[in-house]
């Protein structure tokens, strides 16, 4: 298990070592979630990774982003 604290570095610790599953926080420093999830599924080499948002957000919008 790896953990990475802001958007970027987890960005490119999935690029170093592709994980089998990413567990993908929204609210993180610099990136948020979702922008980091939407440059992992633009990218060839991570695309196909499962990622499993968490978050205490509770608003439905938040939820239904993140799909």
């Amino acid at each position: 298990m790896r953990k990475a604290t802001d958007g970027e570095s987890a960005i490119e610790a999935v690029q170093i070592e592709p994980p089998d599953l990413i567990l993908l926080d929204i609210q993180m420093p610099g990136m948020d979630g979702y922008e980091v999830c939407r440059s992992l599924k633009l990218d060839r080499e991570t695309q196909n990774i499962p990622i499993i948002f968490i978050t205490a957000l509770s608003e439905v919008f938040d939820q239904v982003k993140a799909f």
